[in-house]
C-alpha cells in the first residue's frame, strides 16, 4: 500500500486550516494514539495551540457527519487532537526510525498538495466555505441532534437485543 493511498481522506479543514487527526497520524506511524499524545504531552513546549490542538464536542460531531464514521461502542473517550502540518514537522524530529521520517516526509508533502489543490480551485473552495459559513448556528445544533438521535437509536436496539420483548 502506498502512502499516498494511506494518506487519502485523513486530511482535514478545521479551524485554522489543514489537519490530520491523532488516530490518522498515530496509525500511519503504527504507533498507539495514546503513545503519540503522550509523546506530544511530554515535549509539548514544541506544539504551541496553533501547531496541535483538542477539537471541540461539535467540532468533532460535525467531522464525523462530514466524513461518515459513525461513533462505535468501544471508540474513543475523549476528543481527539488534532495535528497540522508543523506539528508533523515537530513529531518527525521526535522520531527516529527510517520509516518514521519517510511517513513523515510524505505526510508532509501531502499537506503541500492540499495547499495546491485548494489554490488551483479558489473559485469552488470560496463558494465551498460561503455555504459552510451561511449554515446557521441552529442548523449546525440540529445536525448535532440528529447525531444523539442516531446513536439514542442504536442504543435502544442493542437493548432490545438483549432483553427479547414478549409478542402477543
Amino acid at each position: 500500500m502506498t502512502n499516498l493511498h494511506l494518506l487519502r481522506n485523513t486530511l482535514f479543514n478545521v479551524r485554522i486550516g489543514q489537519v490530520i487527526l491523532d488516530s490518522h497520524l498515530a496509525k500511519l506511524f503504527k504507533i498507539e494514539t495514546e503513545n503519540l499524545n503522550k509523546s506530544m504531552k511530554r515535549n509539548i513546549e514544541r506544539f504551541p495551540k496553533e501547531f496541535c490542538f483538542v477539537l471541540t464536542n461539535d467540532e468533532y460531531s460535525l467531522l464525523l457527519f462530514q466524513i461518515g464514521i459513525a461513533k462505535r461502542k468501544g471508540g474513543r473517550t475523549n476528543l481527539p487532537y488534532a495535528y497540522t502540518e508543523q506539528a508533523v514537522a515537530m513529531i518527525s524530529s521526535m522520531l527516529h526510525s527510517k520509516e518514521a521520517i519517510g511517513m513523515s516526509i510524505a505526510i508532509i508533502n501531502a499537506f503541500v498538495k492540499m495547499r495546491h489543490f485548494i489554490i488551483q480551485n479558489k473559485d469552488v473552495h470560496q463558494a465551498l466555505n460561503n455555504i459552510n459559513n451561511t449554515l446557521s448556528e441552529h442548523s449546525k445544533k440540529k445536525i448535532i441532534y440528529f447525531l444523539s438521535l442516531i446513536k439514542r437509536k442504536s442504543y435502544y436496539q442493542k437493548i432490545n437485543h438483549l432483553v427479547p420483548i414478549k409478542q402477543f
